[in-house]
């Protein structure tokens, strides 16, 4: 089976969208798939090109310039796309998305949608006055004529807007495959950022963004350590963002006196993020919205235990057995550090596997779901999920 996935910008720094194509892709290549990329030139683009089986093919940006838009790429896709037997497209806000859509209708050529979270009542938040207008005119008939929609948890499919009658569309659960296996080195991630063997450390993970809750735990961490006074403590903060959300947060850790207990590793990558989870005792991510939770799978496949807020949508899969799930806001994150803090002190801990939990993400676990589910879109007329 050949295989067509659309997105409007396939580049690592996209972050979230990119690994999960790279991770759908792994897993249609071990079932014996090809899989093609179709994407726009952006600057300084950065892909793995080794990791597919197949093409990634790349088109210049047209008029408006703006949602993804390139006659190029449509010319290409009316060409070609009846040499797929199925699309898959990453986004439903973009002109290329939409376009590609209409095209394969048109040549009956199937395809489905994984809207990474562009579906959640969170993002439509986003201009939703204008997502509303062009939901109900537009993306009504591009969900309505997809074969199937992909969501990765089960919260997701629930809280999953369609624009029209949810009866007449397919939506199927899908986890994504994460196999993380680098093996870390606690002592050369403490050694590097000269943390001692004894001291307690949070590990912040991910993009420094408004909605990760990066803020709202610094308000329950100062909590922690004021009221735990003496503890020996650190968050680190592994990641990049936006320069003004990043001056904003390093004024909150000034403010409220944590520069001692507070280090920023920046961007951490390939074997020093495995060092990173190696180093640490407590993942945390208190984030307002996620629809999965990539760097919190690696986490745990690293035997790490978490702290999510239920705003993950993959929460009820983790806990207990993984680690602690909390509010987004501050009295829910603060009482979950005493909690965190009595168990590490009372040794029961112990009773957390977070790497078992890990295991029922990897491919292996999950490569049967996919099988199936691939079978059903192909050689079925009509595909009824739930």
């Amino acid at each position: 089976m050949k295989i067509l996935h659309v997105i409007g910008s396939f580049d690592k720094k996209n972050g979230g969208v990119y690994s999960a194509i790279t991770s759908i892709t792994d897993m249609e290549r071990s079932l014996g798939y090809t899989s093609d990329i179709l994407s726009i030139k952006s600057d300084d683009q950065q892909y793995d090109s080794s990791f597919f089986n197949g093409q990634v093919n790349l088109f210049n940006r047209s008029f408006p310039y703006i949602f993804s838009p390139s006659k190029e790429a449509e010319r290409w896709i009316e060409l070609n796309v009846e040499n797929y037997d199925l699309i898959v497209l990453h986004e439903v806000w973009a002109i290329l998305a939409v376009r590609v859509a209409s095209i394969a209708k048109k040549h009956e050529v199937k395809y489905i949608i994984w809207p990474h979270g562009s579906l959640d009542p969170f993002d439509l938040k986003k201009k939703s006055f204008l997502k509303k207008i062009l939901g109900n005119i537009i993306i009504k008939g591009v969900t309505t004529n997809a074969t199937a929609i992909c969501c990765t948890s089960s919260i997701e499919r629930d809280v999953l807007e369609t624009y029209n009658d949810r009866k007449n569309v397919n939506i199927s659960v899908l986890p994504l495959p994460i196999g993380f296996n680098a093996e870390g080195s606690r002592q050369r991630f403490r050694n590097k950022h000269n943390i001692p063997a004894d001291t307690f450390v949070f590990l912040f993970l991910s993009r420094v963004d408004y909605k990760k809750g990066l803020d709202l735990f610094l308000h329950a961490y100062k909590r922690f350590v004021h009221t735990n006074n003496g503890l020996d403590v650190k968050l680190i903060i592994a990641g990049k963002g936006n320069r003004a959300y990043e001056t904003y947060i390093n004024r909150l850790i000034d403010e409220m006196q944590l520069s001692a207990y507070t280090y920023s590793a920046g961007f951490l990558s390939g074997t020093e993020k495995a060092d990173a989870f190696a180093g640490s005792d407590c993942f945390i991510l208190p984030s307002m919205n996620e629809n999965y939770g990539i760097s919190v799978i690696e986490a745990l496949q690293s035997n790490l235990p978490v702290l999510i807020s239920d705003n993950v949508y993959i929460w009820k899969d983790i806990v207990p057995v993984g680690g602690w799930v909390c509010k987004h806001n501050v009295d829910s994150i603060s009482n979950s550090l005493n909690v965190i803090h009595h168990e590490f002190i009372s040794k029961q801990i112990r009773m957390k596997d977070p790497a078992k939990v890990g295991e029922s993400f990897k491919k292996d676990r999950l490569i049967s779901l996919y099988s199936d589910f691939y079978d059903l879109v192909i050689n079925k007329q009509e595909v009824i999920f739930s």
